[in-house]
């Protein structure tokens, strides 16, 4: 794996689905072969709002969604979504960013 951008999200569910719909379109135009070496990791801090479910909807590249079962400040939520990635390179996406 080269390149895993891992986006944290709390009870954001629809920035996030537009964050992660803007990405998908970004990687489009990517080869097949760089395509295979990218992962996109959602972690959920908790979220009560539906996160989870929209996402597993929505999603037409492979997603892994990690939810985390105890709510964690910023800094925590943050380090633990970047200790899931597998690749030699990690992109933090705020699920509220727009791309």
């Amino acid at each position: 794996m080269l390149l895993s951008i891992v986006i944290p999200s709390f009870n954001r569910r629809e920035m996030l689905l537009d964050t992660v719909s803007r990405l998908e379109r970004e990687i489009r135009w990517l080869p097949e072969i760089m395509a295979t070496k990218l992962e996109f990791i959602v972690a959920d801090n908790c979220s009560v709002d539906g996160t989870r479910e929209a996402i597993t909807r929505a999603a037409t590249v492979v997603v892994r969604y990690e939810y985390f079962n105890e709510h964690l400040d910023i800094a925590e939520s943050i380090d633990r979504a970047v200790r899931l990635g597998n690749g030699r390179y990690i992109w933090i996406i705020g699920d509220d960013d727009y791309i």
